[in-house]
C-alpha cells in the first residue's frame, strides 16, 4: 500500500468505505500493510508476526473479553501496539483506546512506549499527533484518541465510555480486582466495547485467574511459552539439571515460561510452589519423581532430599 508524496495528508487519503470494510476484518492484513508496510518479509523487509500475536490480534478483533497469559518475549506487548493502531483506524469516530496498568512507570515505559514506537513507523504516523500523554486523529482530537491511565483507583477507570471502546489491562494479574471489575463493567454500556487482559501470571487467586478457571464461559483465554515463540533465543532455552534448586529460581520459570496445563503456575498465595504438581509441567521427558519438598521457616528456599533431581531453565527474561 503506497501514497502519493504530499506536504499534509487526511484520513481520507489513506481509507475509503471499501478499505474500512477490508480491514476491520482483517486486522492480520492491516497490520503487514499498514504497520509494516515496507518493512514487511512478504515485501522483502524482515518484520512478521508470529502465530501467537496472530491470534491475539484477530481473537482482539473478534471478540468481547479476551485473557492473555504468557511468558516473556513473545512480543505480546508489540501485538496490543498493532491492536491500538488498527482500532483507531478503523473508527474514526467517538472512539477511544485505553491501555492501563497497575504502575505509571512501567506503563510508559512499557506498553505506551510501543505503542507510540510502532505509530511513529506506521503509513498512518502523517495523520495522527502522537504525545506522551495522548495520540489521536489528528482531524478528531476529541473523537478518536488513545490514552494511558494507571490502574490505582476505580474511580479514575469508571468514567471510560464511548461507542467505539478498546480497553487494555497490561499486568493484568497483578492489578486489583475491584479495578478489573470496573473495567469489564463498561462493556455493559453498549457501542462496540472489548477488553483484553494481558500478563504474565503471578496469582492462583483474583479476578484474573477467574477469567481462566469459574468465569471463563466470558472470555476467550490463550496460555502461550515463550519457547514456542520465534522471537526467543533459542541459545535462552537451555536445560540445567539441578540439586536443592531454590523457590524463586523456579518461580522464574514458571512465571517467564508457562505451558498450557496447569493453567496457571500452581502457586499457592502467599507465594509457594508445590513442587509436585509443578515438576510435570516442566519438562515432563526429564523429570520422572519428585520427593514432596520439607518446608522450613525459609520463605526463599526448600529443601530437597538427597536424591532428588530438578530440570529447570534460568530465565533471560526475567
Amino acid at each position: 500500500m503506497s501514497f502519493p508524496t504530499k506536504s499534509k495528508f487526511f484520513y481520507s487519503d489513506f481509507f475509503d468505505p471499501e478499505s474500512l470494510i477490508y480491514y476491520r476484518k482483517n486486522i492480520i492484513a492491516f497490520v503487514e500493510d499498514i504497520v509494516f508496510h515496507k518493512d514487511f518479509i512478504g515485501n522483502g523487509g524482515n518484520l512478521f508476526l508470529s502465530e501467537q500475536q496472530k491470534e491475539i490480534l484477530l481473537s482482539i478483533q473478534n471478540n468481547k473479553r479476551v485473557s492473555v497469559k504468557s511468558g516473556r518475549g513473545i512480543g505480546k506487548t508489540a501485538a496490543i501496539a498493532f491492536a491500538c493502531i488498527w482500532w483507531l483506524c478503523m473508527y474514526p469516530e467517538h472512539n477511544k483506546f485505553v491501555c492501563t496498568a497497575p504502575s505509571f512507570k512501567t506503563l510508559k515505559s512499557g506498553l505506551w512506549n510501543e505503542i507510540c514506537m510502532w505509530f511513529e513507523k506506521s503509513l498512518v504516523a502523517p495523520i495522527f499527533t502522537i504525545g506522551a500523554e495522548k495520540i489521536f486523529l489528528t482531524e478528531k482530537k476529541n473523537s478518536c484518541y488513545a490514552e494511558p491511565r494507571t490502574a490505582r483507583e476505580k474511580e479514575s477507570m469508571s468514567g471510560i465510555h464511548a461507542d467505539h471502546l478498546l480497553i487494555i489491562c497490561d499486568e493484568a494479574s497483578g492489578t486489583d480486582d475491584d479495578i478489573l471489575r470496573t473495567l469489564d463493567a463498561t462493556l455493559t454500556s453498549g457501542g462496540l466495547n472489548k477488553i483484553c487482559l494481558i500478563t504474565n501470571p503471578t496469582k492462583t487467586t483474583g479476578f484474573f485467574f477467574d477469567t481462566f478457571e469459574k468465569d471463563s464461559r466470558r472470555w476467550v483465554t490463550h496460555t502461550y511459552s515463550s519457547a514456542d515463540s520465534p522471537f526467543v533465543d533459542k541459545e535462552h532455552r537451555q536445560v540445567t539439571p539441578c540439586i536443592g534448586l531454590s523457590q524463586r529460581q523456579v518461580d522464574i520459570f514458571a512465571l517467564d515460561v508457562p505451558t498450557p496445563n496447569p493453567s496457571h503456575p500452581a502457586v499457592v498465595p502467599q507465594g509457594f510452589f508445590r513442587f509436585m504438581h509443578i515438576h510435570p509441567v516442566l519438562f515432563p521427558e526429564l523429570v520422572h519423581e519428585l520427593a514432596v519438598p520439607d518446608y522450613t521457616g525459609d520463605s526463599h528456599a526448600v529443601h530437597l532430599g538427597p536424591a532428588t533431581q530438578l530440570y529447570s531453565r534460568f530465565s533471560p527474561f526475567a
